[in-house]
């Protein structure tokens, strides 16, 4: 296949979503499938990729403006430079497919994808905007599966759940100890979405904890100063890590604890599982449907519900043991040659 990929920002911009557009380019090409990346801030994957742009659209406030113009601009360079492709690949929200119908014509497309990797805006009007715009797609991937089930039951086209892939690293065969020891572990980008000031008030009720938060991100000085105001010695901020440093304090932690408001499939919860760490989460994109009932899942932020959670799961070695058992044998279909395989079987079924 042909495929033209288009998104604003790609790895190694900082972002689940920028990693899944890298990741799963690399494999369709290795597939034999032949992939043009069309993008504004990152970097090529292979020679036959277009930056669009030397300014960073992405620092444009509000931001869809600079969607905006970033779409014009690939409007621009696609008739010019008349190339054709069998499929057109966008990823984002449902904004990201405003201009699919030209997309299509100026490439001569048989069929336009969209990738949707957050969960959807609950507002009855943008719902209904959405499903308008989308119509005429031919498949949409939703990595939350809360997306999926809306899809499904609004929308005309195909809908697919696709989680995104796990890198190696995290699906190496290493060895997880087991003790009193109790190291919880976050990873995240530091945006209001992910509720890091939650995060601390778990802290701040479980001094004995060892809490580990790994992100970069805008609210990187509020979360300092929430430190300082709420004393606490028991939370480390390490900033931003690489995927190795990330897979070692994976197996040095005893859980990983999510609780965003808002998310598609985390891939960080994903790298965790793969590395046996039991997850106690917020049920963010419908997370319960995919992980399953041994890991704890919660659908509301209660404080007492989450300190009670891990305060069991510290005091109990055999039932993260049996957890980190499922977890790992769970994981093992999320590899990224698997996620692509499939993601290209679907682009060509449908």
């Amino acid at each position: 296949m042909k495929i033209l990929r288009i998104y604003w920002r790609i790895y190694p911009m900082r972002g689940g979503m920028e990693s899944h557009i890298y990741n799963l380019s690399k494999e369709q090409i290795q597939e034999g499938n032949d992939v043009t990346l069309m993008f504004n801030a990152g970097e090529k994957v292979t020679s036959n990729d277009i930056k669009i742009s030397n300014f960073p659209l992405y620092r444009i406030k509000p931001q869809f403006i600079g969607v905006f113009i970033f779409y014009l601009l690939v409007l621009r360079v696609l008739y010019i430079n008349k190339e054709r492709f069998e499929i057109v690949h966008l990823h984002g929200d449902w904004s990201s497919a405003l201009f699919h119908s030209i997309l299509k014509k100026i490439t001569g497309a048989r069929k336009v994808c969209l990738s949707i990797h957050d969960e959807l805006s609950t507002s009855y009007i943008k719902q209904k905007l959405m499903v308008y715009f989308l119509r005429n797609i031919s498949i949409v991937f939703c990595t939350g599966y809360s997306t999926f089930e809306f899809m499904q039951k609004n929308f005309y086209g195909t809908s697919v759940f696709q989680p995104s892939g796990i890198k190696p690293i995290f699906l190496e065969d290493r060895k997880r100890t087991f003790n009193n020891r109790f190291q919880i572990l976050t990873v995240a980008n530091l945006v209001p979405k992910k509720n890091i000031s939650f995060l601390l008030e778990i802290a701040k009720k479980l001094p004995d904890y060892k809490f580990v938060l790994i992100g970069e991100g805008p609210c990187r000085k509020k979360i300092n100063q929430l430190i300082i105001n709420y004393a606490l010695e028991n939370f480390f901020l390490l900033g931003e890590k690489n995927s190795e440093e990330i897979n070692d304090i994976c197996y040095e932690s005893d859980v990983f604890l999510n609780v965003s408001l808002k998310e598609g499939t985390p891939t960080a919860i994903l790298e965790a599982v793969a590395t046996g760490l039991p997850i106690v989460s917020s049920n963010a994109g419908g997370i319960d449907k995919v992980l399953g009932s041994k890991n704890l899942i919660f659908k509301d932020f209660s404080i007492t519900g989450y300190v009670n959670a891990l305060r069991d799961l510290s005091h109990n070695i055999e039932l993260r043991r049996e957890i980190s058992m499922t977890n790992l044998k769970f994981s093992k279909k999320f590899n990224w040659k698997t996620v692509a395989n499939s993601i290209s079987s679907d682009m060509s079924k449908y």
